[in-house]
């Protein structure tokens, strides 16, 4: 049985072939070739056809078949678009007042970088030259404005005003007791993702924690501003690092010193 089989699977084979149906480079009976095209455009593939396959087709096409040999070159696919330049930086000390180049006047400035060419050309002209004083009272007194440092309005008006009365400087709290503007050199402590605050929820107050290893930028900031401001007005500098009385009297001030109200101090 398996022999017959065999012979008859090897007659067929000779017969499929004979009518060009197998193991032969033509379609129907017609002579093919298989050529290269781009997958795009169906087209010859241009130096820019990215993605090609080969196909085959009627060597010598009639005019009833269907899909015709190409014989132009695909004009679909471009070239690549040329790379971006690489972008230029460039780091520039800036006017913190004025974000512009520093003039002789500025008291503060910073290191910023910027994309080439973006970056300010232009010198400041919005910090002014130092005003020259009368001199200072014979005596030397003090004017003591514990939140200078967070302060609002004119700060350069005042110094200018007190120092023209004759004033040799002025007292400050570096760690604030009685603003409202929240401002300390250390940042609010983190754990586990979540920022630390101490709450009294009987006694309806709150805190926040700070982290003594997590300097605020901001605070140094400012304070390198006021320095400068103090410096220009010919003014010295009393730094009291806070109000003793209010850490005594009041919990919530207490709390919100950071060396008695930071993590490192409530975790020891």
């Amino acid at each position: 049985m398996t022999a017959n089989l065999k012979k008859y699977f090897a007659v067929a084979a000779l017969v499929l072939l004979a009518a060009g149906l197998i193991g032969s480079s033509s379609c129907g009976g017609r002579e093919t070739i298989k050529i290269d095209i781009c997958k795009v455009s169906s087209l010859l593939p241009s130096e820019n056809c990215k993605a090609t396959e080969e196909r085959e087709y009627y060597k010598d096409p009639l005019p009833g078949d269907a899909y015709k040999r190409p014989t132009t070159t695909c004009d679909v696919c471009k070239p690549d678009d040329p790379p971006d330049p690489p972008i230029e930086y460039v780091t520039v000390d800036i006017c913190k007042v004025s974000s512009l180049l520093p003039g002789e006047n500025c008291l503060a400035t910073v290191s910023k970088t910027y994309v080439k060419g973006q970056q300010p050309t232009k010198l400041c002209d919005v910090c002014q030259a130092p005003i020259v004083y009368p001199a200072k009272s014979k005596r030397p007194f003090w004017v003591f404005v514990p939140e200078l440092l967070t302060a609002n309005g004119d700060r350069p008006a005042f110094l200018e005003r007190i120092r023209k009365e004759g004033a040799w400087g002025v007292r400050i709290f570096l760690l604030q007791s009685w603003s409202t503007r929240v401002l300390y050199p250390y940042l609010q402590a983190v754990y586990n993702g979540i920022p630390v605050t101490l709450q009294v929820k009987k006694e309806g107050w709150s805190s926040i924690v700070r982290d003594l290893t997590k300097w605020n930028a901001e605070y140094f900031t400012a304070l390198e501003i006021l320095l400068k401001e103090l410096e220009q007005h010919d003014l010295g500098l009393i730094a009291t690092l806070t109000d003793d009385c209010s850490i005594r009297n009041d919990r919530v001030q207490r709390h919100n010193y950071p060396f008695m109200g930071s993590i490192q101090t409530l975790s020891a």
